[in-house]
């Protein structure tokens, strides 16, 4: 079980090491210590190279150095700093994110959450993903599509999905969260530990939460209304699209646009539907800027509208009857293909 948490740890300065492999593997940050977590490796060493060097053979994901006890500490934790470049030249963190990978035990105890804590004499060691037989970052994770199709992301206002949360991060906007999820990456070349399908983020804590499954009907999860949150999940939809924008559709459960059907279709998914509607000015020669997925039914499922809730307002509507998506595609597209 991979346990979430987070934290924000602003404005300190961070010091590279900077020449032989290793060094140019793990970067330290002076006076940081990792609190409320368990070592599953810890050596008396004579000096932090000589703990640097462990991190490394061992690919730890973090270290930590005691200078004073002479200590070094191996922890199964992921930490990930976004940095802020200073005319001064130095790197200072602005934020910092942190996953746990390891199992329930890493915690010392139930009540207190890993975090990282000014700490004098101490040297906080990251591994920037490489090992004695690796020394670049993982080339990246498998595409989240097969050949033939690309990723889309569908953006959902207003839910709360009702699934465990596999990483917990603080990220200042939704767009980062997205962005994040949508690269399988928290920053630069490290990659997250799972394969995010989907995510939501709360505006009011800034927590960014990764998910490995997705909502209904592309998954299995269930969600909730929560005023607060914003659901972000990635779909497949086929490359005959001609994709033009970084698309991102508006999705609307139980919603409907009353009496402006242009087309209907038979779906056999969702993303067919939604596929329907993108390529809908070669099919069948309008601009489709909405569409409604019907859920239940197998035939005449899919409706595609050439107005929108944007353009028709006044007959976008609550469906509380049947099982139904509204999807609004992309304002970007739709301008590229007028």
């Amino acid at each position: 079980m991979i346990i979430p948490f987070f934290l924000l740890l602003a404005f300190l300065t961070a010091n590279t090491f900077a020449g032989n492999q290793t060094e140019l593997c793990i970067q330290a940050y002076p006076n940081l210590q990792i609190t409320c977590a368990v070592a599953y490796e810890r050596r008396i060493l004579l000096n932090e190279h000589q703990c640097r060097d462990l991190c490394l053979k061992m690919s730890a994901q973090t270290c930590q150095y005691n200078k004073i006890r002479r200590e070094c500490e191996l922890y199964n934790i992921m930490v990930v700093l976004q940095r802020k470049h200073s005319q001064q030249k130095e790197h200072h963190i602005t934020s910092m994110e942190i996953g746990i990978v390891k199992k329930s035990n890493s915690f010392a105890t139930k009540s207190c959450i890993p975090s990282i804590a000014p700490a004098i004499g101490f040297l906080l060691f990251l591994n920037g993903g490489c090992s004695l037989e690796q020394s670049s970052h993982l080339s990246g994770n498998k595409p989240d599509c097969t050949s033939g199709f690309s990723t889309y992301i569908e953006a959902i206002d207003g839910i709360q999905i009702v699934a465990e949360g596999l990483i917990t991060l603080l990220t200042l906007t939704p767009e980062v969260c997205l962005q994040i999820c949508t690269e399988n990456k928290l920053s630069g070349e490290n990659l997250l530990p799972i394969e995010c399908h989907s995510a939501q983020y709360d505006r009011i804590s800034k927590r960014c939460i990764l998910f490995n499954t997705s909502i209904t009907p592309t998954g299995n999860a269930e969600y909730t209304p929560n005023k607060d949150m914003t659901y972000f999940e990635k779909i497949c939809i086929s490359d005959m699209v001609g994709r033009k924008c970084n698309i991102v559709l508006r999705r609307v459960p139980q919603y409907i646009l009353i009496g402006h059907a242009t087309a209907v279709v038979d779906a056999p998914s969702h993303n067919y539907c939604i596929e329907t509607c993108l390529r809908s000015l070669e099919m069948f020669g309008f601009m489709c800027r909405s569409a409604i997925h019907f859920h239940d039914y197998s035939k005449s499922n899919c409706i595609l509208n050439k107005d929108s809730a944007k353009t028709r307002p006044q007959y976008f509507t609550n469906e509380r009857e049947q099982k139904m998506d509204y999807i609004e595609m992309n304002e970007c597209f739709i301008r590229r293909n007028l």
